[in-house]
């Protein structure tokens, strides 16, 4: 929790400090696609995890996310954007 703080807190002063939004790059991310940092909340018993599969599941999770910062940083981005975590809307 404290991590995504200072995700958050990072991003909000790029926006903040920068002259422009022309002057600000950022990084998307698709959580699900990004990097797979928990193994253990892959397969939420509806089959729908497989990294090989496009339309399935990749694995990616906030913990991915958190664990490649450095990575992150490295690139020379003002800050993230992270798509919404939401459920598909043909899921019952």
């Amino acid at each position: 929790m404290r991590k995504c703080l200072v995700l958050f807190l990072l991003t909000l002063t790029a926006v903040l400090f920068a002259t422009s939004w022309h002057d600000v790059v950022l990084y998307e991310i698709m959580i699900d696609r990004f990097y797979d940092g928990d193994p253990m909340n892959n397969d939420q018993g509806y089959g729908e995890y497989d990294p090989s599969n496009p339309s399935k599941y990749s694995g990616g999770d906030l913990k991915g996310i958190i664990e490649k910062l450095d990575y992150i940083k490295g690139l020379g981005v003002d800050g993230i954007w992270i798509t919404p975590p939401v459920a598909n809307q043909w899921w019952d």
